[in-house]
């Protein structure tokens, strides 16, 4: 057991010492008077204090003031004299023409691409979003036009196909815009820019002020994107059905990529409206051969009937109603094909938008 000692003792201190010197006597002493004597002095002084007899003037501040020649001029852009006026060369654009710089206007910036593994360098909290949708790249430029302090950048997303385009551009824009076409673009203006698509391309322009002169070059420039060269075609079998078969334009057309019908399973849907005034809506879904349809086939049907009370089935379709909203949707599959219509208000008219959608999808085809 460890033994208490004491902290406190009453004896009384020893001095061991035999002799003290007399110069350590006269020190402390002296000591001691300084003490004493600063302490009357800080008394007498208190809060007597003129900053002005102390701090330097700034007229003798001014007097003794170095010139300063540390400062140099902001660097420029080196240009070659003989090539001043002319127009910046292609390669110091990256993949954007060189008809951006028409009018007047010239880089800001140099071009940069990011990719998958430094896309948060440029848009941190909104990547994720981009690698649901298949990114590719970013293709990023600010141009400027100095004379009217104009400024507007550039971003362009390779989403390597015109589905994965389709999706992030209807994930991210105003349902209440109305969309422009130009040159295979579709696209709505903003306040100080525009957003759109054009083929594998989804671009935002963004200007630094809400002016006219911004308008008209966001306007060129979708004009100059989609010179762009590469896949620009719209091309799916599923959105021509929708576009030309059907006759449902651009703007009520919508890929999902992934959780659709927010399943985990359920990926790559095609969503058509074919009434802007209603919320009814066509689905499609390819899959790479039957037995994989079947099997989504399955899981869909096995998933809805938590929210929805069978009311005709039959080998390779279903009638549906919702328990709580009352409206009804078709699920169907042929071959390597999974599609339907939900939201339909109408019990009797389900089947009918059905077999529409049906004869689009398979007008050669008796089913």
């Amino acid at each position: 057991m460890a033994r208490k000692e004491r902290i406190f003792t009453n004896k009384k201190r020893r001095v061991y010492r035999k002799h003290i010197s007399g110069g350590e006597t006269i020190f402390g002493g002296c000591f001691v008077f300084f003490l004493v004597l600063a302490g009357v002095w800080f008394g007498l002084k208190g809060d007597d204090f003129d900053p002005g007899e102390r701090d330097i003037s700034m007229a003798v501040m001014e007097e003794s003031q170095v010139e300063d020649t540390l400062y140099r001029s902001p660097l420029q852009r080196w240009a070659d004299p003989a090539q001043v006026g002319a127009v910046t060369p292609a390669h110091q654009l990256g993949i954007f023409p060189a008809s951006i710089l028409e009018d007047g206007w010239v880089p800001s910036s140099r071009p940069q691409r990011f990719d998958e593994s430094n896309l948060f360098e440029k848009i941190n909290g909104a990547a994720p979003q981009y690698f649901q949708y298949g990114f590719n790249a970013l293709h990023f430029l600010s141009i400027e036009k100095k004379q009217a302090e104009l400024a507007i950048s550039i971003e362009l997303y390779d989403m390597a196909q015109f589905p994965n385009a389709l999706g992030i551009f209807a994930a991210q824009r105003d349902d209440d815009q109305d969309l422009e076409e130009l040159d295979g673009a579709h696209f709505y203006r903003t306040a100080a820019g525009a957003l759109g698509v054009v083929g594998r391309f989804y671009f935002k322009l963004t200007g630094n002020q809400n002016a006219e002169p911004v308008q008209e070059k966001a306007l060129q420039l979708v004009k100059a994107i989609c010179e762009i060269p590469g896949d620009s075609d719209q091309s799916s079998a599923i959105y021509a059905v929708f576009s030309e078969s059907l006759g449902i334009p651009f703007q009520r057309i919508v890929y999902e990529k992934s959780d659709v019908f927010q399943y985990d399973f359920a990926h790559d849907f095609w969503f058509a409206r074919p009434d802007a005034s209603r919320d009814s809506r066509y689905y499609v879904h390819s899959a790479r051969n039957s037995e994989e349809a079947g099997t989504l086939y399955d899981k869909l049907l096995e998933n809805h009937l938590y929210d929805f009370t069978l009311v005709k089935q039959s080998a390779d379709k279903v009638v549906l109603k919702h328990n709580f909203l009352n409206t009804y949707m078709a699920l169907a599959r042929y071959e390597n094909w999974v599609y339907g219509v939900e939201n339909v208000p109408d019990v009797n008219a389900v089947e009918r938008v059905l077999i529409t959608l049906t004869n689009a999808l398979f007008e050669d085809e008796e089913i």
